[in-house]
């Protein structure tokens, strides 16, 4: 159904009582509605029986519901209204504004609109919008007939017409003077226009965007999105079909996901790349002992069993001290290491840098993580079992069994290291730092209240209940210099590029004695 929008204005506001008061719609003045130029006058209209069905809102929009008529009358001058203002922030606001002179238009909404020759002869008031600046100032269509006439039959034949009024119907030559002063006198007269006409040297109204497409609608829809533009508002309704009275009556939908959505074929999703590529492995276990370049797979030394020593002497030529002496081979192999792949030859040829630098780096990284967990495997297979004694009152296990350890191998060599089992892990972390450091210190006899020459860390390859205390140079760990190897070489039957990494790594028990592993079982 079609619906007109014609320009009121406010009279009244009084916000103690919260009520506004407006000319709906003013007769005998022409004024710009949503159908074009339009007068209207007495009695044309039809008012509601029960004022409070004609509802109050903001800018035409019916989902902004700020009021209800408490009154609708027609009086000389036109059709004036008062409305009870609700209590709402919006209702509030509406107030604010119209006292303030910021909100005085109004706007009034006939359904069923009945026009000939630019004159409102009927209709039904169904509403009224607050507007800042009432119906349409710049409406591009002109009041053409709409409706059917319910006074008049649709179709009127045609009354003869007498020689002088087709004299007065037929236009005169006029002299240029005659004319200029026909023009004036139109000019000064504009009630007398016809709708759609503009008085002769009034300055156009500036056009606003005319729908004309799917495309110009997409366009007006992204703008009253992006910028909250209300004159989007006024285009949508001036762009109303003039034939069927209805505006864009069925659309289609046009869905961004889901069912029929289209945002998975005309969207690419956003490229993240590898999603954790900032992590790089760090060994734990290999830093913590004595390294060595690896030149052979075969790893081969010796330590002693008794070491040669000196004793007292008493002199006067007499017999030197002299006792025996005992060595035996240490042995070991390096383990080898590899991996490698046939990579499509288009990862190159058209420059996946990405998948490059991610595949080189996740390959190093395997090459350190396994490497260091073959360490961790050979010292504690090699190390010293040590039955912990009873654990403190106040003390936590972790670092009483850090202890029985470091005492295990006090007397050979100095403990540098503690790897803790993760159950145990928790309650060494909790206990206070300076209570730490001072039974340590105590302990282990550390230098100047330090622990920095010592590292403590958790360990989960080691098993609940089990701490690991080690010395530096109780172990070294060979690994061939560059490891791993990056090789590559050109698959041409295939179309690929074969790519492998190639690691050499070998650790080597020197002291056994200077690995503890401390368990409750343990002996």
């Amino acid at each position: 159904m079609t619906t007109l929008e014609a320009a009121g204005q406010l009279l009244a506001a009084d916000v103690d009582n919260r009520t506004l008061s407006y000319r709906i719609l003013p007769f005998g003045e022409q004024g710009r509605t949503s159908l074009g130029l339009v007068t209207a006058s007495a009695g044309t209209i039809d008012l509601p029986a029960d004022p409070s069905a004609v509802t109050l809102n903001l800018e035409h929009d019916y989902t902004r519901p700020v009021g209800r008529a408490t009154s609708v009358t027609e009086t000389d001058a036109g059709i004036d209204a008062t409305f009870a203002v609700a209590r709402t922030s919006a209702g509030n606001d509406l107030l604010a504004e119209a006292a303030d002179g910021l909100r005085t238009g109004a706007s009034v909404e006939i359904s069923g609109p009945v026009i000939r020759d630019g004159r409102l002869l009927g209709g039904r008031l169904d509403a009224v919008a607050s507007c800042v600046r009432p119906a349409f100032p710049s409406a591009q269509l002109t009041a053409s007939d709409t409706g059917d006439d319910p006074k008049t039959p649709t179709e009127a034949p045609a009354e003869d017409t007498t020689e002088e009024e087709e004299e007065e119907v037929m236009p005169e030559t006029q002299t240029p003077e005659a004319e200029a002063e026909t023009q004036a006198e139109t000019t000064t007269a504009p009630a007398q226009l016809t709708a759609g006409q503009r008085p002769a040297g009034t300055p156009a109204q500036p056009r606003r965007p005319v729908i004309e497409s799917i495309a110009d609608l997409g366009r007006l829809l992204a703008r009253f999105h992006n910028t909250g533009d209300r004159d989007v508002l006024d285009v949508l309704r001036a762009s109303e079909n003039a034939a069927a009275g209805q505006m864009f009556a069925a659309l289609s939908d046009i869905k961004w996901d889901g069912t029929g959505g289209l945002s998975q074929t005309i969207r690419q999703p956003q490229w993240l790349g590898n999603v954790w590529n900032d992590r790089r492995f760090q060994r734990k276990i290999i830093p913590l002992l004595s390294h060595g370049d690896l030149t052979s797979l075969t790893l081969k030394g010796w330590k002693w069993t008794t070491k040669p020593a000196v004793a007292a002497w008493n002199g006067n030529k007499s017999a030197v001290p002299s006792g025996t002496i005992g060595a035996d081979p240490v042995t070991g192999t390096a383990q080898r290491y590899a991996g490698a792949h046939d990579i499509a030859r288009e990862f190159r040829d058209f420059g996946s840098e990405e998948f490059w630098t991610m595949y080189l780096q996740a390959m190093t990284d395997s090459y350190a993580e396994v490497t260091d967990l073959a360490t961790a495997d050979t010292i504690k297979a090699g190390a010293t079992d040590v039955v912990p004694g009873t654990v403190p009152t106040n003390v936590p296990t972790a670092l009483s069994y850090i202890v029985d350890g470091a005492l295990s191998m006090i007397d050979d060599i100095a403990p540098t290291f503690a790897l803790v089992a993760k159950d145990l892990w928790r309650d060494l972390v909790l206990t206070p730092t300076d209570h730490a450091l001072e039974f340590l210190s105590a302990a282990l006899g550390l230098e100047s209240g330090t622990l920095a020459s010592f590292a403590i860390q958790p360990y989960s390859g080691l098993d609940d209940g089990t701490v690991l205390v080690g010395s530096r140079l109780a172990a070294t760990v060979y690994e061939l210099p560059g490891s791993p190897i990056r090789v590559e070489a050109e698959n041409l039957a295939n179309g690929g590029i074969d790519d492998g990494f190639f690691g050499y790594h070998g650790t080597l028990i020197n002291e056994a004695t200077g690995l503890a592993l401390v368990a409750p079982s343990a002996g």
